[in-house]
């Protein structure tokens, strides 16, 4: 048995990352905490009720020179005051003695406010720190929100030329949910584009940002993209430009290995994936407006698409057989898409796939557990079964369905062949709300016998309580009571 302070030190000893969150911390305390660890590599902090006190900071940097400490969450400023009457500096509180700070690997910053001064200050933080590596902005503003203002001499007078002042940037992501139209963009000369390696953009009225930088990045790696949709109204936007925007920008890059678009406007043209080719290793394309199949409904007068067809699939498998991880919208009508499974069976190096599957009922039939655990079986099976050049590692379907949101819950199931070659099938019904989904779970007609049989149980748990000879209900319940006796007679005998 471990003594508590051979387990303190065993945990001391090993631990390599660790986390701060919360609040309230008695500092010197947990200076002298992280005084006692020995390989601390990664400090991830979570904790903003206070600036970091410079005894934590000065530790870091004299104990572990090497640390990588990434700042999670960082307000920018701490309140959100008005761009007219402007920012009290008690605001920016929390960059006590982060400046210069060669500890810090990346930062995770929501801005809370557009004023000048708020770009001037987190640009500043971000350029005075020399391993910075990763830099993660979202914006919480719900107001008109800019980064770099297209407004005259205001934004030139607080925007600074710090590219050669973050060497070490490599990845980027900036995220913006602001319901405005107005266009949305980031100081370009606040790093030197051609150094980033990954790169993400989320949010609306990205087209003009995205032909800005076309050629300054050639030797992106990484890049997700993602189009923020209205919940309740479609507005367009510059949506119908996007496609060829993105297909402009893409066709400049010379190494990229993994491409995300979620919530597409359109398809990408096969010219793309031809010039992707053999680099690529990751694609993940789905979130495609759909329009419900019996609707016959029209936008604009077009029809919209479902998701990727066969024809489609078999184009990316020709031209790109190295993609190794593959996420796609499916559409279930009736009947399982079986010319879409055999076109990813074409896969040649496909080991992990994900499939955001929509379905549709015959007769707009309800939707049950025991149904959709079949059909995942099936799909899964067949899958398993063609792709037999290079095994599929994993199965991820993500289920859903147009009809109604309310039948169905978000249910995640995993698919996976063992050793032995017997499919197994998990799902995450456990994080189900039984109460919201009891038809769905219970399979409908089939709920009425499930709950007799629960109060049955219920009822025959009470009268075993009730009853003051035990051995007789455990014997009647489970069996010849031997095991019990012979287990007393030993208690009673020690």
């Amino acid at each position: 048995m471990i003594e508590p302070f051979g387990l303190r030190r065993n945990v001391i000893t090993l631990t390599r990352e660790l986390t701060i969150a919360g609040g309230g911390f008695d500092w010197e305390a947990l200076r002298k905490l992280l005084a006692e660890f020995d390989n601390l590599v990664s400090l991830s902090w979570h904790s903003w009720l206070e600036a970091i006190p410079a005894s934590i900071l000065d530790l870091l940097e004299s104990r572990f020179p090497k640390i990588k400490l990434h700042l999670q969450g960082l307000p920018i400023p701490i309140r959100q005051a008005s761009p007219v009457v402007g920012i009290n500096v008690d605001d920016f509180i929390l960059f006590t003695g982060l400046d210069g700070c060669r500890s810090i690997s990346s930062i995770s910053a929501i801005l809370h406010s557009e004023h000048p001064v708020a770009t001037r200050r987190w640009m500043d933080l971000a350029a005075t720190c020399p391993n910075l590596e990763v830099l993660r902005l979202q914006v919480a503003s719900r107001q008109p929100f800019y980064l770099e203002s297209e407004r005259g001499r205001l934004g030139q007078l607080y925007h600074l030329q710090t590219a050669t002042q973050l060497p070490a940037l490599r990845e980027l992501v900036f995220e913006s949910n602001s319901q405005s139209t107005i266009l949305l963009t980031i100081p370009r000369a606040i790093w030197n584009w051609d150094r980033i390696r990954h790169l993400e953009l989320r949010g609306r009225q990205m087209v003009s940002f995205i032909r800005s930088i076309t050629g300054d990045i050639q030797h992106l790696n990484v890049l997700k993209i993602e189009r923020f949709r209205h919940p309740f109204f479609c507005i367009d936007g510059d949506d119908h430009e996007l496609s060829p925007a993105l297909t402009e920008f893409i066709l400049r890059l010379d190494a990229l290995n993994e491409l995300e678009v979620i919530n597409p406007i359109a398809k990408l043209p096969t010219t793309v994936f031809r010039h992707l080719g053999t680099r690529l290793k990751v694609l993940s394309f789905h979130g495609l407006v759909h329009e419900h199949p019996q609707s016959g409904c029209r936008n604009r007068g077009t029809s919209k698409v479902f998701h990727l067809d066969s024809q489609d699939l078999h184009e990316v498998a020709t031209f790109c057989p190295n993609v190794s991880s593959l996420t796609i919208d499916m559409l279930v009508f009736h009947d399982l898409p079986y010319d879409i499974l055999s076109s990813l069976a074409q896969f040649s190096k496909l080991e992990f796939l994900q499939l955001y599957v929509k379905t549709v009922n015959k007769d707009g039939t309800p939707n049950y557990l025991s149904r959709d655990v079949s059909l995942v079986t099936n799909l899964a099976r067949y899958l398993f079964a063609e792709k037999t050049d290079c095994g599929i590692l994993k199965v991820q379907v993500m289920l859903g369905t147009y009809i109604n949101p309310n039948e169905r819950p978000d249910l995640e199931f995993s698919c996976y062949m063992t050793d032995t070659g017997m499919l197994i099938v998990e799902d995450n019904r456990h994080e189900v709300d039984a109460g919201l989904f009891r038809d769905y779970i219970y399979d409908g007609e089939d709920i009425d016998e499930w709950e007799a049989a629960m109060a049955s149980a219920d009822l025959e748990m009470a009268q075993m309580a009730e009853n003051q000879d035990t051995r007789d209900d455990l014997e009647s319940l489970f069996g010849s009571s031997s095991i019990y006796d012979e287990e007393n007679q030993q208690n009673d005998s020690i």
